[in-house]
C-alpha cells in the first residue's frame, strides 16, 4: 500500500487489514499528515512493515499526527520506521503504542527530525534492536519506554 499527500486528504486511516508477503514494504506513507495505522496484521514484508517518511525536498516541511496503534508486526525488514527526511523537514506528534513487534532488524526506527515522538506500551520480541533512534532524535524531546 502506498499513500501520498493530496490537498484534500485530511486523514489517512488504515485498519483491519492483513498486509503480508510484499517484495517491498507493507505500508508506505509519504508526505501525509493525520495518519493512523491501527489494528492490522503486518508481516513477512521484505522492506518495512510500516514506513512513514517526510519525502519532501522542501526545507521546513512538517508532517503532523502519525499514530501506529495496536498492530501485530513481525518478520519485516524493519517493523516500523518514522523518518523526518534528510532536509529540514520534521515529523511531530508521532505515537507508536500498544503494538506487538517481533522478528525484525529494528522494532521501531526513528530517524531524522522526529519531534515529540512517544513510543510506549509496545511488546517487543526477538528484534535485533528493539527501538533505534538517531542521536539527533533523542535531542528533540522524545519519550521512549517499553
Amino acid at each position: 500500500m502506498l499513500f501520498r499527500s493530496h490537498p484534500i486528504n485530511d486523514h489517512i486511516l488504515i485498519e483491519y487489514c492483513r498486509i503480508e508477503d510484499n517484495g517491498d514494504s507493507g505500508v508506505k506513507v509519504y508526505g501525509s499528515s493525520n495518519v493512523t495505522v491501527q489494528d492490522n496484521l503486518i508481516s513477512d514484508n521484505e522492506g518495512y512493515g510500516v514506513l512513514v517518511w517526510n519525502y519532501r525536498t522542501v526545507s521546513g516541511y512538517e508532517l503532523d499526527y502519525v499514530q501506529i496503534l495496536r498492530n501485530q508486526l513481525s518478520n519485516n525488514g524493519d517493523n516500523i520506521k518514522i523518518d523526518g527526511g534528510e532536509m529540514d523537514g520534521v515529523i511531530t506528534n508521532a505515537v507508536v503504542a500498544s503494538n506487538e513487534i517481533s522478528f525484525g532488524q529494528r522494532g521501531v526506527y526513528l530517524r531524522h527530525n522526529v519531534a515529540s515522538a512517544q513510543v510506549y506500551d509496545n511488546e517487543f520480541a526477538d528484534n535485533d534492536v528493539q527501538v533505534y533512534d538517531d542521536p539527533e532524535v533523542l535531542d528533540i524531546g522524545n519519550v521512549l519506554t517499553s
